[in-house]
């Protein structure tokens, strides 16, 4: 891969790295460790919980301290991908599919395969020309679900398009030109997380506009 594709990120699935894991470290408060070293987006949270990792389990912490941080935690993947998936659903989900192919030959399993996909996005395509929406339908309904989160938040701006935005457990600075902010949620997916999507509104415009294409 590093041959072929030298500029290709390549990460983990965090549930393979726990069925590895757990073999030697099975206790549940580990697991849950683990998985919140993996979720956080912030390298300063990551290094905290890294740390407790390594009061209840020293061997614990070394096995995941030998994995680069950037191939399994959200705190180091770079905003390139614009993707902050820690798991291979979408492999996995392509794999079950073509279960009932396998056992052909290559020539005829690979036509399964194409006249599946030939079908699938057909099928899409139908679905999509009927829809009105300037998104796509599951981003649009993350972005409904964000604006409600926004709610419990209060931004100050500091600058025509820098806010300040907080509520009583956390604090970020919005940055609208640059489309960052410090939680590191929008430079990774391209979409506004709730501290963007109230100042976006403080700012009188739409998340929508603010949404990566």
């Amino acid at each position: 891969m590093e041959t072929l594709f030298p500029t290709v990120e390549h990460k983990y699935c965090v549930k393979h790295i726990y069925n590895n894991f757990k073999v030697n470290h099975r206790d549940m408060e580990l697991k849950s460790v683990l998985w919140r070293c993996a979720g956080t987006t912030s390298a300063r949270k990551f290094e905290r919980r890294m740390d407790h990792l390594k009061s209840l389990d020293e061997e614990a912490w070394k096995y995941l301290a030998d994995i680069e941080p950037a191939q399994w935690t959200r705190s180091h993947f770079s905003s390139r991908a614009l993707t902050d998936c820690l798991v291979n659903n979408l492999s996995e989900s392509f794999n079950s599919m073509t279960v009932n192919a396998r056992d052909n030959p290559i020539l005829s399993m690979l036509e399964w395969i194409r006249v599946r996909l030939m079908t699938r996005l057909y099928t899409k395509k139908i679905g999509i020309e009927k829809y009105g929406g300037k998104l796509c339908p599951s981003i649009q309904d993350k972005l409904e679900k964000l604006k409600l989160e926004s709610k419990s938040f209060c931004a100050m701006s500091f600058g025509r398009f820098v806010y300040e935005v907080d509520n009583e457990r956390e604090r970020h600075v919005m940055d609208l030109v640059g489309r960052t902010c410090t939680c590191r949620v929008w430079d990774l997916t391209g979409i506004p997380y709730k501290h963007g999507v109230t100042a976006i509104f403080v700012n009188r415009e739409k998340p929508e506009d603010y949404t990566h294409p």
